[in-house]
């Protein structure tokens, strides 16, 4: 477990994008998109402007060792945010229901368990910190959602 980060994936229907923390991560690297040459950032709910950094290709595996990637938007923000719009946009459904939520990727019938903790929903991803995990690591990851690399 050492050798491996936990990122606590936020389920997030408010969010545009997929997006993280500079810190998380940080074996991927970190990829200029045209947003964030542009200079351009997210803006907040309070109308603040949040900086965007890049993106990061991410792949790893869930709480119960089933393969994941995704693509991260690399911002100013606290936590990881998994965006509704993205995960939709990318042929997944997601149904919450009391004990029973869950990310489907429609054509494949792959689900991925969403949990509840203090009113928050989130997925568990682990990703390598180093580059023989990332070998090791499951090389026909299903995606759990991707997204728009030009962000």
């Amino acid at each position: 477990v050492q050798d491996w980060e936990r990122i606590a994936l936020k389920i997030d229907s408010g969010a545009v994008d997929t997006v993280m923390p500079p810190a998380m991560a940080k074996y991927f690297p970190l990829e200029e998109t045209e947003r964030s040459k542009k200079g351009e950032g997210y803006l907040a709910a309070n109308n603040s402007v949040i900086p965007h950094y890049g993106m990061r290709r991410l792949r790893g595996q869930s709480d119960v060792y089933k393969p994941m990637n995704m693509i991260a938007q690399v911002a100013g923000v606290k936590s990881a945010l998994v965006s509704v719009h993205r995960l939709l946009e990318a042929g997944n459904r997601v149904h919450f229901e009391r004990g029973n939520c869950y990310v489907e990727h429609v054509k494949s019938g792959i689900r991925t368990d969403i949990t509840e903790r203090n009113g928050a929903f989130e997925v568990g991803f682990w990703v390598p910190k180093t580059q023989e995990n990332q070998r090791e690591n499951i090389r026909n990851g299903t995606s759990f959602h991707r997204q728009d690399t030009t962000a």
